[in-house]
């Protein structure tokens, strides 16, 4: 009887998949505090991928400061200055914070980036140029100017429905690279739906543990199993936000 065979590339996957299955039972079932939930999420398969197989590890690496704790710090300014959000100190280790963002946020957001941007490139990424796009540092510089004028004119950045109006401006990067990048985006796709098996597991994890509450106003709220969430958080952080990830990532991180 022949014994059953599998590629490299399928035992990772499944390997992964269940990394971040594991993940999920733990974060739901202990909640600790949050910078422990993103290295135990994080940190294993971003090790074991990158002993498995040669990474563009400069490459990935400079790509997950952009798309993660720069982005992010983006979209954080514009939540505490709605108050979308509420940050509670007990679930974050590291005490300090930046303009009201804990800095444990801004290292998960580094580490969910590199996550994606490796699933991506080991199961993946087609066949192409190396290297970084010529597009990142202005990218880099222009998203920087863009904190310093958020920080300094905080009031211009007071929007009503601030939650929808941010969910939808975040959808350009997917318009984009579908008018240029069209051919690639459809390689994304399936990296960005392995990134949304965290998403949710995370989301589930922060809401019944409460390591933030929402006190803003939704389009609604949907109440499940105890967590009470507005529908932009599940529409455009928990569904969407890997593919708008990779789709900047196909704009301004990987080489055309």
């Amino acid at each position: 009887m022949s014994g059953i065979s599998i590629s490299p590339k399928k035992l990772d996957l499944l390997l992964v998949a269940a990394q971040a299955a594991g993940c999920a039972l733990l974060a739901t079932r202990f909640h600790p505090p949050i910078i422990v939930t993103a290295a135990y999420m994080f940190v294993p398969p971003v090790v074991y991928l990158a002993l498995r197989a040669r990474k563009q590890l400069g490459r990935d690496l400079l790509g997950a400061v952009l798309l993660g704790p720069v982005f992010g710090f983006m979209v954080e300014i514009l939540g505490w200055t709605n108050n979308l959000w509420t940050y509670h100190d007990r679930w974050f280790f590291i005490p300090a914070r930046l303009f009201g963002t804990p800095v444990d946020i801004l290292v998960w957001c580094f580490l969910w980036a590199l996550y994606l941007g490796f699933l991506y490139e080991h199961f993946f990424e087609p066949a192409g140029p190396r290297g970084v796009s010529k597009l990142y540092l202005p990218m880099l510089l222009f998203a920087l100017a863009g904190i310093g004028y958020m920080l300094l004119y905080p009031a211009l950045f007071k929007i009503t429905n601030a939650y929808l109006v941010m969910g939808l401006f975040l959808l350009w990067p997917v318009a984009a690279a579908l008018y240029w990048r069209r051919a690639l985006v459809w390689s994304v796709v399936p990296a960005a739906a392995l990134g949304l098996i965290l998403n949710v597991a995370f989301e589930w994890a922060s809401c019944t543990a409460g390591y933030w509450t929402f006190g803003a106003h939704y389009l609604g709220v949907v109440a499940l199993g105890g967590c009470t969430l507005p529908v932009e958080e599940i529409l455009f952080w928990v569904l969407v936000s890997p593919l708008v990830v990779l789709c900047n990532f196909l704009l301004f991180v990987k080489r055309a």
